[in-house]
């Protein structure tokens, strides 16, 4: 359970920002700052679970 999270929040933090990066280069400039933010939050809680995982 504890290795399997670990991998997984790993494994979608990055793609997650990569898609992030090319959706955010696809919508308006009005978008943006709301995507921005909603991928922001994902990106910290997989990153806050990727670090509880791994302590």
């Amino acid at each position: 359970m504890k290795v399997w999270k670990r991998d997984y929040s790993h494994q979608y933090s990055r793609s997650w920002h990569l898609f992030g990066l090319f959706a955010i280069s696809l919508f308006p400039r009005t978008l943006s700052p709301l995507l921005y933010m909603f991928l922001n939050d994902l990106l910290l809680i997989s990153g806050a679970t990727a670090y509880v995982s791994s302590n």
